[in-house]
């Protein structure tokens, strides 16, 4: 992805210790955060071409195409919601440009999950070893405190 696992790896190893041991679904919190704070322009890549594959095979369907998808998605007659109604907002989303959010990282979650404990506090350690000048106009927000 954003960051290669080998790299990734060899500095996590160093940075976790007896305090810092995340779960392991933390620690894909930790990778993709980590991944998306060093290389951000790499996921708006992915983002961007993902829209716009997505906007290509739209346009290429035919009417009656673009009926039955919107019907799988559970819109036509026998709900009372028309494509035609949400078609062009849906389309205007998706043609509208992504905002450029390199280099941010938002983590969610239910209260105890470890978000500042084990997430943030890897990530700030992974990018301080690996990245240090990032951190120099950092803003971690946190609502807990």
């Amino acid at each position: 992805m954003a960051i290669k696992a080998d790299d990734f790896y060899n500095t996590y190893k160093d940075v976790i210790s007896e305090k810092i041991a995340p779960l392991a679904i933390q620690e894909l919190g930790i990778y993709l955060h980590t991944a998306n704070a060093l290389n951000g322009n790499k996921i708006s890549e992915i983002i961007n071409q993902v829209r716009n594959n997505a906007i290509s095979w739209y346009k290429g369907l035919n009417q009656e195409a673009r009926t039955k998808f919107w019907e799988g998605l559970g819109y036509g007659a026998a709900s009372g919601l028309f494509a035609e109604d949400i078609m062009t907002p849906y389309m205007a989303n998706l043609m509208l440009p992504i905002p450029n959010l390199s280099n941010v990282t938002f983590v969610e979650g239910i209260a105890g999950s470890g978000k500042t404990r084990a997430i943030m506090k890897v990530v700030k350690e992974l990018i301080s070893a690996t990245a240090p000048d990032l951190l120099k106009n950092a803003y971690i927000v946190d609502t807990s405190n």
